[in-house]
């Protein structure tokens, strides 16, 4: 607990240096603000793509886009002409772009929202909606009309979780392509004003055959400074209409398993009573099988991190994810917790529980959110509401049911942020699972942040608190600092402490506790050499040690990538660990010292914007006690015409050198194979409708081949034999996956699914070849069921 207080305190005083110092205080220079033209709000613009209304004409033009993703301090005008128009009134913004280029030049790939390829001609606008450079949107319109948007926070993080009602298309002509764009005011979050609000303008274009990425004003792709530096611009007199949009929906899932079938029907609601304020309700909700998880197998002592793919809690998410570590490696709050599979209920000895209901999630009564900002606070406030889960049960004489009840969860979250000249902003959230059967489970996290007026300088911090019934209180906290030296030479590093006490696992999520870990990197880029376009190299040094001041990780590696003048890319790595204390593979029970290892890795993939690309990739590392490992795969994307994708990607890992524990200080060392293999087929019959393949398979297959013993007093591991005989201890483990996905998007936000899912698993001791297993794995259903959802969006704005 020292060790715990004096980094917590050390955190605390570092950051109180940042907020004490002067640069804080300086007062930024107000930028000129340009008027942007109002319109009627009858305006005849029909959207179509091909700018051929009058109206255009009353904007001025924005032709000064300049390449953003060559060298710094050489952002040149774009080879090829951009023009673009801004019109607005009560209803919303215009935005429309002229985009000269050859036809044959032209890379047009359909795509689902917010998902494909970025080497493909499209344009983007992003808007800083708060006119500070604390939060924005972006709306990105893809040659031929895919789309994608998200929201935008400081600096440069464009995040994807956010679906807005807005309308684009496109059309070609014979000197390139057009794009019309609308954005209604209703969708976005804008700060309380009077009558004249200042917005901060970003537009960008991509034209994919000569890789150029062209933007107005002209920040470069790799600034230190992005939302801040937005061009600035004034609209007045807008009178935002308070939005409201009711989602029926309704959904039948037949479980072909068990020959069972059931219907949800419930609604979601999304109002915003005023512009910097919205509350998102959803009651009954179906947080269906509309996408299934990536198959991975963990034999890992920590758990596997599932992103959440469920709208409701990803859309508008950003605010309860206070760092840059929440997003995978430190997450005080995952809503991947909320509809967890439930807690077995305790029974009586003579009685025998079905744990099958265990396997699989609990569902919602309904879930509740509210986002918003004043002045400089913005906030959060989420809750949600679990059903009880029934598990079947039987004694001697009869079979009932028993209940599991389920959990509420409630989360917090507030965050100051002052943006003049240096930023700086604190934060505090606060999660709560309560659980009757568990007990209440609380997480407390404290944020603060501090970027220099030049951007140079980042650094990130946050401490954290768990408490949990019958647990004593554990602490966490990390120092994330990042130093840009110049435009190519750039510092990071940064100093993490979890105690062993610590415990996400009820309402986030934590790689692993018990380590005090720091980390140092250091990367150079260089733009435009004679023979590249790119050239990047970096160096990293790592160590992590436990509570018991054993050291648990350590390694330092020597990278290198390259980018031709043909957008093919190579990349090269080297790295070292030395001997370390491994306390994890027997799961905590005992722990060894391990061999020092070397590694290597290359890789090596083709120009993306082509409609053939290809990606290989080996790599080979020494083992931690004996042997080595080895990788090596490919990946084959194929685009025959601008609606149909084929993606094919194979690998195989092998690993002489594969560690098992089997209790009682006993160890095994496997020869372990593993093939996996994806592949998806997407189809757009329209820009509308989509239907996807996908296929997933991953197989690991291990044979026994030496016995290990732990040695207490050296702490090393020893040999009891090789050529293991009984084949007992081989095992084959194979998960595969396979869905089939209809989309028709009958209007913004208003989709028809219809969704075929099926999954095997084979656990058995190895009998049959790869091919075989992989046969037996997909005849055999763990679960098979066709889902149908359709879900209508009802527009009340008033």
């Amino acid at each position: 607990m020292n060790t715990t207080k004096l980094t917590l305190v050390s955190c605390y005083c570092y950051l109180s240096l940042l907020f004490t110092s002067d640069c804080i205080n300086a007062q930024a220079e107000l930028e000129e603000s340009t008027k942007l033209t109002r319109v009627a709000n009858d305006v005849a613009i029909t959207l179509d793509g091909k700018i051929s209304e009058d109206a255009w004409q009353l904007s001025e033009e924005i032709t000064d886009f300049r390449l953003i993703n060559q060298a710094p301090d050489e952002m040149v005008p774009a080879s090829h002409r951009t023009t673009a128009f801004l019109l607005y009134n009560d209803v919303g913004l215009y935005i429309a772009f002229e985009l000269r280029q050859p036809p044959s030049s032209l890379v047009k790939i359909h795509s689902a929202q917010d998902r494909g390829s970025s080497d493909r001609d499209f344009v983007t606008v992003a808007l800083d909606t708060s006119g500070s450079g604390q939060y924005g949107n972006y709306f990105t319109l893809y040659l031929g009309g895919s789309k994608a948007d998200g929201v935008l926070a400081p600096e440069r993080s464009w995040i994807g979780n956010w679906d807005g009602v807005w309308y684009g298309h496109t059309a070609e002509d014979k000197g390139g392509w057009t794009a019309e764009i609308f954005i209604p005011w209703s969708i976005l979050s804008l700060p309380k004003t009077q009558s004249e609000r200042g917005l901060g303008l970003f537009l960008a274009r991509k034209f994919a055959r000569d890789d150029e990425y062209s933007g107005f004003p002209a920040i470069h792709n790799d600034a230190p400074r992005f939302l801040s530096d937005f061009a600035q611009v004034v609209v007045q007199n807008v009178r935002v209409k308070r939005q409201l949009s009711i989602f029926p929906f309704i959904s039948s899932q037949l479980d072909t398993v068990t020959s069972t079938s059931q219907e949800h029907y419930g609604v979601d609601v999304f109002w915003r009573p005023v512009p910097h304020f919205q509350v998102t309700g959803s009651l009954q909700p179906d947080f269906g099988t509309v996408e299934a998880d990536d198959v991975i197998i963990n034999l890992s002592a920590f758990e596997s991190f599932f992103p959440d793919r469920r709208l409701f809690f990803i859309e508008g998410r950003e605010i309860f994810l206070p760092t840059r570590r929440a997003y995978g490696s430190l997450v005080p709050f995952h809503s991947r917790r909320i509809g967890d599979r439930p807690t077995p209920p305790q029974v009586n000895q003579d009685v025998e529980l079905d744990l099958s209901r265990a396997s699989y999630g609990t569902d919602l009564y309904g879930a509740l959110k509210g986002t918003g900002q004043f002045k400089q606070f913005r906030y959060g406030i989420l809750g949600a509401w679990e059903k009880d889960a029934l598990f079947r049960a039987k004694t001697e004489h009869e079979s009932f049911a028993v209940k599991s009840v389920g959990r509420d969860f409630g989360v917090f979250r507030v965050v100051y942020e002052n943006t003049e000249s240096a930023r700086y902003g604190v934060g505090l959230l606060s999660a709560v699972s309560w659980d009757e059967l568990l007990g209440d489970a609380y997480t407390h996290a404290l944020d603060a942040r501090f970027q220099s007026e030049s951007g140079r300088i980042r650094t990130e911090s946050q401490v954290l608190m768990t408490d949990i019934a019958h647990q004593e209180a554990g602490f966490a906290g990390f120092v994330d600092f990042r130093f840009r030296q110049s435009d190519a030479l750039r510092h990071s590093w940064s100093v993490t402490h979890v105690d062993p006490k610590f415990d996400l696992s009820r309402t986030g999520f934590a790689s692993r506790a018990d380590r005090t870990s720091t980390e140092y990197s250091l990367s150079r880029v260089q733009y435009q050499t004679p023979r590249f376009r790119e050239v990047y190299h970096s160096f990293a040094a790592s160590g992590s040690w436990n509570s018991a001041g054993e050291r648990t990780d350590a390694g330092f590696s020597l990278g290198a990538s390259v980018r031709d003048r043909d957008q093919n890319a190579w990349s090269v790595s080297v790295s070292y660990k030395p001997s370390y204390v491994d306390d994890a593979t027997a799961y905590r029970d005992s722990s060894f010292k391990t061999q020092p290892s070397a590694g290597a890795s290359f890789a090596v993939a083709t120009n993306s914007a082509r409609r053939f690309t290809q990606t290989a990739w080996f790599s080979i590392r020494e083992s931690r006690i004996q042997g080595k490992s080895n990788s090596l795969g490919f990946q084959l994307v194929y685009r025959p015409w601008e609606s149909l994708t084929i993606n094919w990607r194979l690998s195989k890992d092998s690993n002489d050198g594969h560690v098992l524990y089997r209790g009682n200080l006993d160890f095994i060392r496997y020869r372990s194979w593993s093939p996996t293999s994806n592949i998806a087929v997407q189809f757009f019959p329209s820009t509308r409708q989509r239907i996807r393949l996908d296929f997933q398979c991953r197989m690991i297959q291990a044979k026994a081949y030496e016995y290990l013993s732990l040695d207490e007093t050296a702490s090393n591991v020893r040999s009891r034999g090789f050529n293991v005989m009984d084949d007992s201890s081989d095992f084959s483990i194979s998960r595969a996956t396979f869905q089939l996905r209809y989309r028709w998007e009958i209007a913004p936000l208003s989709d028809l699914f219809v969704v075929y899912t099926r999954t095997g698993t084979l656990n058995t001791i190895i009998q049959n070849s790869v091919t075989k297993t992989l046969r037996e794995t997909v005849n055999k259903r763990d679960t098979e069921n066709v889902a149908i959802k359709f879900r209508w969006r009802t527009p009340l704005d008033y």
